[in-house]
């Protein structure tokens, strides 16, 4: 939370000057001043509460730093997540654009890390997209926010991963029957 200071409600600011009703100018170390002095002068101390999210809500602060929201249009808050995923799966996908580069130029195979990850690009940016379709109101956006849905993309770390432990399964699998067909 923040703290500003008013007098006679105009914020001043920390480590600036300030000019009062009677056009005295105060200096910019005011914020020394010891409490008595700063209520002798009028000036008072008012801690700003966090705004919710500003994707969901339209938010003000009250004069006593309270705060005053407002849901915005559901449809508008839409528009802008189904606009952020697609802006997330461009910039993923984008990432391994090389291989198909390569495949074109040279007839060089995408590896198949590759291929899965990009599959589940697109499976997670239409599973986000349907997800945000059919939150009903902003309730549902903060749930699916809260939840991680609306963050779930593969790791292509992982796909590299899970395809090397199949195939070192693969290759115990392969080498336990060659070792059983010996024996």
């Amino acid at each position: 939370m923040k703290t500003i200071y008013r007098y006679n409600g105009r914020d001043i600011r920390r480590n600036r000057a300030w000019t009062d009703d009677n056009g005295i100018q105060h200096p910019s170390n005011w914020h020394v001043w010891s409490e008595e002095k700063k209520e002798e002068m009028g000036i008072t101390e008012v801690v700003l509460q966090s705004f919710p999210n500003q994707m969901l809500y339209s938010s003000r602060h009250n004069a006593d730093g309270s705060v005053n929201s407002v849901e915005r249009n559901i449809d508008l808050v839409k528009e802008r997540l189904k606009s952020t995923c697609v802006s997330t799966q461009e910039s993923l996908l984008s990432q391994h654009d090389w291989a198909y580069i390569r495949k074109i130029d040279k007839g060089t195979a995408i590896p198949t890390a590759i291929q899965t990850f990009r599959d589940a690009v697109r499976t997670s940016a239409t599973s986000i997209e349907t997800a945000i379709d059919n939150a009903a109101d902003i309730s549902a956006i903060k749930t699916l926010m809260s939840e991680g849905t609306l963050n779930d993309w593969p790791d292509y770390m992982d796909i590299v991963a899970a395809e090397l432990e199949a195939a070192e399964a693969e290759a115990a699998r392969i080498a336990a029957e060659a070792e059983a067909a010996r024996i």
